[in-house]
This record gives C-alpha cells, structure tokens and sequence, in this order.
C-alpha cells in the first residue's frame, strides 16, 4: 500500500526541519490542503513530492512536505503519472483522517492536472482523478482553463510539491 511508504518517510516543514507524519498530525488545523507533483529523476526514476498545507496560507509559509522515489518503468504515460499523484495525495488524507486528525470535508486536494477540454498532455486523466477525489468525499481543484483567484488555482500540487519534486 503506498501510504506505508510517504507516511512512513520523514516529512519536512516549509523551512527544512524534519517532522515525523504524527508531529506533522500534531500541527494540523481545522481544514487542510494536499496536493502532489511529479518529476523525472535521471533516466530511471521520478520523484513525487507530497505537500501537507495549512490554513489560510497560500504563500506556501506553513506547510510540511514528502517525497519519494519510483522507478520510471512504474510510470510508463501522463494518465499513470497524474493517477499516481493523486492516489499519493488521497492515501496522504486518509492517513489523517484515520488517525483521527480530521475528516474528510476538512481537506482540499489540488490536482496538477489540466481540465478536461484543454489541450495539454494531463488533461487525459482530468475526470477520472477529479471523480476519484471526490468518490472519497474530498474536494477536488484541478487547474482551471483560466485562473481568476488562487482558490480556483491547485497551487499546492503546482507550486509547493513541485518544488520539492525537482
């Protein structure tokens, strides 16, 4: 199960500093915002990063991340790659709900992922992930065809965990 493995990871907060998933569990809010992103690593793995955001902060100032690493032949297209994010986010959020922390009306997931009718690579999995998240009583913000605000923006999964994926 994947949640073994980013929950079991070190999780750092914004500055650097090493949390573990319970201390991380500890600083949680009343509503929370996950989001993942993805990034080749060499010519055989890509890394995924997860972001942990609190409340009230779209700045990007509070919040913990994770990442690991997979082999690349595990991400053999777009729709597994988007896929995997967002099923890495999902068990993120499940692991907090779980453990009682919150539930799943507390979080947001923010999905790096282009909508439906667009023509970027990603928007192949836009409905499918989308419905997921939502399928597992989360809301779901997947880029927008054009951004207005930053709450209609997934700037979690696009802004934060992006960069601790590269």
């Amino acid at each position: 199960m994947l949640e073994e493995h980013i929950v079991s990871k070190m999780w750092f907060t914004g500055s650097g500093t090493s949390r573990t998933f319970n201390q991380v569990i500890d600083n949680s809010q009343i509503e929370l915002v996950i989001g993942t992103d993805s990034h080749r690593k060499g010519r055989k793995g890509r890394v995924f990063a997860t972001a942990i955001c609190l409340p009230g902060d779209i700045k990007g100032r509070r919040y913990f991340w994770s990442r690991r690493t997979v082999s690349r032949k595990d991400v053999p297209n777009i729709f597994t790659q988007i896929y995997m994010e967002t099923l890495q986010s999902i068990e993120v959020a499940e692991a907090l709900c779980e453990r009682g922390a919150l539930i799943p009306s507390d979080i947001t997931i923010h999905i790096d992922c282009s909508p439906e009718d667009s023509k970027y690579k990603s928007s192949v999995a836009a409905k499918t992930v989308a419905n997921l998240v939502k399928g597992y009583g989360y809301e779901a913000i997947i880029k927008p065809k054009e951004i207005t605000t930053t709450s209609n923006f997934p700037w979690a999964a696009s802004g934060i965990a992006d960069k601790h994926a590269r």
